[in-house]
């Protein structure tokens, strides 16, 4: 049966910790720990934790990844609600004015977003800069 400190030695090194920082936190000896680490048992579930957190890591990668596919998906509907934000003429110069800049915040995902787009919305222009890179300008 592993005592806490072997638990806690285990935590340590299944994180990545080195064998002198387990025996800090678990305050033994070094030498204590790299025998731990020889003893069946105490390798045994050290395996079994860090097989743990890699599953865990491979879920909450899988996790981000899908969630940044579903707001890229929703991208071009929110850029498309700020441009129009942005020309509605009945609305306030001063919100107008703050969706262009939360649009033009960001110009890189913007022009990723629009290098993807099938068409540009009818009243946008299309230019290009100095160095040859497409500018959308609102009309």
């Amino acid at each position: 049966m592993l005592t806490d400190k072997q638990h806690r030695a285990i935590q340590v090194l299944a994180r990545g910790g080195s064998q002198r920082e387990a025996s800090r936190v678990c305050g033994v000896s070094h030498p204590i720990i790299a025998k731990w680490l020889k003893d069946e048992e105490f390798s045994q579930r050290l395996d079994e934790v860090q097989q743990g957190l890699d599953e865990a890591h491979i879920e909450v990668t899988a996790t981000y990844k899908d969630a940044m596919l579903e707001a890229s998906r929703h991208s071009f509907e929110c850029i498309e609600i700020l441009m129009g934000i942005a020309r509605n003429e009945a609305l306030r110069p001063r919100d107008r004015i703050r969706a262009i800049e939360v649009i033009l915040s960001k110009p890189e995902r913007l022009s990723d977003l629009l290098a993807g787009y099938k068409r540009l919305p009818e009243d946008a222009a299309q230019f290009l800069d100095a160095d040859g890179n497409s500018l959308v300008v609102l009309c």
